[in-house]
């Protein structure tokens, strides 16, 4: 609806509180997503209801404030500066004319029995109140404190507040002159608008981000698809509704399954029942959210078929070759660059070697996963387990491969050597240069990566 309705186009091709705007639409969507959060089946009518509850009962919604810092002039009263700090402040007009002449008072100080009090008494609490609020004033800046008054106003002397207690040695002491075309050129300067360099600021925001990114093989191959699509997803982290979400989910499902089995066989030297294994399956896709009725049952069955099969080839490889199942990548670093993932299963082989595998839900890829080819995604997340666990471990990888639960007939094996460890740690390289280079731009050699990115809308924006 934000897209169809053009208002995101709107306030971004607007200048006048833009970035206030468009964080404004970017907290009602984060309001909707908290909303489904709580209650899967709300709908859209359901979330205006709710807005609109909100508006009649002044419950606000506040936007969040702007993570890019933009200094700006504040111009406040003594009273509202109370609290506050600020790295300078500037106290103009300290000024005999506007501090022990000023009939005003302050306000800060209530005094009972006003009548009965004398002249001199009513004048002592006045200076007295005067002087507090002076107080609070110059205890506002952090760094440097600014204060002025005119030596001359209309031709007649004027003399500096005796609340100031004035010491040259003290004080760093200036006087200049200042007229009527000075005081104009300054309010014409003031009236000018500059352009806030948003570009600028975006890039100081962007750069902290990525200075601790950590890069997983998701999000090298995300990148070598499109930058951009990289900066929506891993920089921005644009939530997006993925339209292969249950998909994902599935296969999720069988990877802890997967895991509960491994785990329970290395700990127990035997594998649980096929019956246990299915459980497992079971117990973890009912608390996955799913489109529809219809996609559930269609999933559930698909692995009601498919599952049973994959126990058998599972629980073929001996126990005591079971070396782990999600191996978290940590802590690794090359050359400066932090590598994160999980490798789905590691092998102990006989002759002390290992084998690493990882688990893809659908049909067997093995004929696509080539350089060149469509699932060279799939190659270069190979290279990188072999790689990073090489490195953390000291010890060889001999083997690498795909397993497929839907279709374990056709397995895959992709033997890979030293060469391979060179191709991935120049992607690598490669890729963490032009990250830091801020390269971001889309890919659009490639029509059908646009046709099926889910940040197409805003990117064409």
């Amino acid at each position: 609806i934000v897209n169809k309705t053009g208002i995101l186009k709107y306030f971004l091709s607007s200048d006048i509180n833009r970035f206030e705007n468009i964080m404004g639409i970017k907290k009602i969507i984060e309001e909707a997503q908290g909303l489904t959060d709580l209650q899967a089946d709300v709908t859209l009518e359901n979330f205006v209801e709710y807005l609109t509850i909100a508006a009649e009962n002044n419950i606000n919604i506040p936007t969040e404030k702007s993570p890019i810092m933009q200094n700006a002039v504040q111009l406040l009263t003594y009273h509202a500066s109370k609290g506050r700090e600020f790295e300078h402040v500037y106290l103009p007009t300290l000024e005999i004319y506007k501090w022990e002449r000023d009939s005003r008072s302050s306000g800060s100080l209530y005094v009972p029995y006003e009548k009965i009090l004398s002249k001199e008494e009513k004048e002592e609490i006045k200076a007295s109140e005067k002087i507090k609020l002076l107080f609070v004033a110059v205890t506002r800046a952090k760094h440097t404190l600014t204060l002025s008054y005119p030596l001359k106003v209309n031709g007649k002397n004027r003399k500096l507040t005796k609340f100031v207690p004035f010491d040259k040695d003290f004080f760093e002491y200036k006087e200049f002159e200042y007229d009527s075309e000075s005081f104009l050129a300054d309010k014409i300067a003031a009236l000018i608008k500059y352009d806030f360099d948003y570009q600028k600021q975006f890039e100081s925001y962007i750069t902290s981000k990525i200075s601790n990114l950590k890069l997983s093989a998701t999000a090298i191959n995300t990148y070598k698809i499109c930058p951009k699509q990289f900066f929506y997803s891993k920089i921005m982290e644009f939530e997006v509704k993925d339209s292969n979400k249950d998909n994902m989910s599935y296969g999720n499902s069988v990877h802890k399954a997967c895991q509960k089995l491994v785990n329970y066989a290395i700990k127990n030297e035997r594998y649980p029942k096929k019956e246990e294994f299915i459980e497992y399956f079971k117990t973890d896709f009912a608390t996955r959210e799913i489109s529809t009725r219809k996609m559930r049952a269609d999933l559930y069955e698909r692995a009601m078929t498919n599952l049973p099969r994959f126990y058998v080839q599972l629980t073929n490889t001996p126990t005591k070759n079971l070396y782990c199942a999600e191996y978290k990548i940590n802590d690794c670093e090359v050359h400066g660059i932090q590598i994160t993932g999980y490798i789905d299963r590691i092998e102990k082989l006989e002759d002390g070697t290992f084998a690493l595998y990882d688990y893809k839900t659908g049909k067997s890829k093995t004929k696509e996963i080539e350089d060149g080819k469509k699932y060279e995604d799939y190659l270069n997340q190979l290279r990188l387990y072999k790689f990073v666990f090489e490195k953390i471990s000291g010890k060889t990888v001999s083997k690498t491969g795909f397993i497929f639960p839907d279709d374990c007939e056709k397995n895959c094996e992709k033997p890979l050597g030293i060469e391979d460890n060179k191709i991935i740690e120049e992607i690598l390289i490669e890729t963490n240069k032009n990250i830091k280079a801020l390269k971001f731009e889309a890919n659009t050699t490639d029509k059908q990566t646009c046709i099926t990115c889910p940040y197409k809308d805003i990117c064409n924006l």
